[in-house]
């Protein structure tokens, strides 16, 4: 794989977002904003003012070198697996995919890189129940297990 590649010349169509904006997305990645980790990186929850309109919830993936396994020899993998996400997402099968994420963006800065996702939240059995409702349902299940 090609270290110098760009995600331009693969025809993705998303926006290109500096690390700078994924900062600000997380407030600088806080701890308060951290979801998880997957093998190369991190994953945070954030808000980014797109277009000037309302802030959007998003989810920030980033390929993290912060322990220099993409620098010693894995940098190409690591590379490579970004841009089969890239591809992936901005595919127009899974592009339009109703229970799949949307890729708004991406980032890819010399070591660094990552994706920006829209996270709109999902429709459950949760949320489309009142709250009120869920308690009496909560309070009658763990009454009924209890007799």
């Amino acid at each position: 794989m090609d270290s110098d590649f760009d995600p331009v010349d693969l025809g993705v169509n998303a926006t290109k977002f500096s690390y700078e904006d994924l900062c600000n997305f997380t407030d600088g990645f806080s701890t308060d904003n951290f979801v998880g980790v997957f093998m190369w990186g991190d994953v945070f929850r954030g808000k980014a003012y797109l277009n000037g309109m309302q802030p959007q919830e998003v989810t920030v993936k980033i390929w993290d070198d912060s322990n220099g396994v993409i620098m010693d020899g894995y940098r190409d993998n690591s590379i490579s697996r970004f841009r089969d996400e890239l591809l992936f997402f901005t595919d127009h099968h899974v592009k339009f995919h109703p229970n799949l994420a949307k890729l708004l963006g991406y980032c890819f800065e010399g070591n660094r890189f990552g994706v920006v996702y829209d996270m709109k939240p999902v429709i459950t059995l949760y949320n489309l129940i009142p709250q009120g409702i869920l308690h009496l349902l909560a309070f009658l299940i763990t009454y009924c297990q209890v007799k």
